[in-house]
């Protein structure tokens, strides 16, 4: 399950996102190895996470979208906020990530989520702006 890889950091040559690839601190690397892969969208290359676990994806783009725990334990019906707090705490762990906020910023460079798949359209003109015929 891949996203849309141009939300990340995007390397014009391959050779460059080895480079940083390379940089990445190695307890990272240990748990699960980032690649620099294609990206037909754009003409670069990304550094991304093949294996991602989709409950994992799914609890960081509901703290993506400022759900607190309790509204997110009822969102997924089978789990407590205890549970869901204990989830998000492991996947931090696993990212090294400081905080939430911290958390879903390196899910974003990676390439995990895609912050425009829930920010909403914007179908009407802004406020105070007439129409254009």
């Amino acid at each position: 399950m891949m996203t849309n890889r141009c939300s990340g950091s995007a390397y014009a040559k391959r050779e460059d996102a080895r480079q940083a690839l390379g940089s990445l601190p190695r307890p990272l690397l240990a748990r699960r190895r980032p690649i620099a892969a294609y990206c037909d969208q754009c003409d670069k290359y990304h550094l991304v996470i093949s294996e991602q676990r989709k409950d994992w994806v799914e609890l960081v783009r509901l703290v993506a979208q400022g759900f607190t725990y309790d509204e997110i334990s009822k969102m997924l019906g089978n789990a407590s906020q205890k549970v869901v707090k204990m989830r998000l705490m492991k996947i931090r762990r696993h990212f090294y990530a400081l905080s939430n906020p911290n958390l879903v910023a390196i899910c974003i460079s990676l390439g995990i989520i895609d912050p425009s798949e829930f920010v909403p359209k914007r179908e009407e003109p802004q406020h105070g702006r007439p129409k254009a015929v």
